[in-house]
């Protein structure tokens, strides 16, 4: 896959992600040691703690066991134009226009320590697909959202049960620290909270319980 053009593509948007995303293994289990480094910047909505315990569907504890390399390609569904711009496109240009559309990804795989809300139970794995990630030996990073590394722990606030992300990209992710958690992104609501026995976060921005 050539990425030469896209090194130049330093901000893409995270509208792609309503065009359905969906991510395709090109180096299962390599993870070549990149030469260079090429920062992309997402743009995302912004968040506060009160708004992702509302619109998270899954609020869980993990620690991350895998994070391998791979390339995230739209799908492009539906008949209606204003909906999927190559409604009636094609196969050879649809095929064309995904692998231009695509992106380097990050696919990482995570099991349940802890969970505050949704159905996933403790020991249970969770797979998510990040932007960023090792191409050509060029690493590509979203500075908004960090790819979460493996054999760390995390606290994340997941947009649904079936193809989960990270709401807000960087905004939904902190990283366990003792007995708090501690933000990763500058989009983070806050620096750090804690969850009290009650089920409840408890940061500078008050007392909130998670339901």
């Amino acid at each position: 896959m050539n990425f030469t053009n896209k090194r130049r593509i330093l901000l893409f948007s995270v509208a792609l992600a309503s065009i359905s995303m969906a991510g395709c293994s090109s180096s299962a289990g390599v993870t070549p040691t990149p030469s260079e480094t090429s920062y992309m910047h997402g743009d995302y909505p912004a968040y506060d703690l009160n708004t992702l315990n509302n619109e998270a569907a899954q609020i869980v504890e993990v620690k991350v066991e895998s994070a391998v390399n791979t390339t995230i390609y739209p799908e492009f569904i539906g008949d209606d134009p204003l909906i999927n711009p190559l409604a009636g496109a094609s196969e050879e240009e649809i095929a064309q226009a995904r692998e231009d559309a695509s992106l380097p990804g990050t696919e990482v795989r995570m099991r349940v320590t802890e969970t505050h809300k949704g159905p996933a139970s403790v020991g249970s794995e969770i797979v998510i697909v990040q932007t960023g990630g090792v191409v050509d030996n060029t690493l590509y990073v979203d500075d908004q959202s960090p790819i979460l590394a493996e054999g760390e722990e995390y606290f994340l606030f997941l947009s649904s049960v079936d193809n989960p992300y990270i709401l807000g990209g960087g905004a939904g992710s902190y990283e366990t620290k003792d007995d708090s958690f501690v933000a990763i992104s500058d989009l983070a609501p806050v620096a750090e909270f804690a969850v009290n026995d009650s089920n409840e976060i408890e940061s500078s921005e008050g007392v909130i319980l998670i339901e």
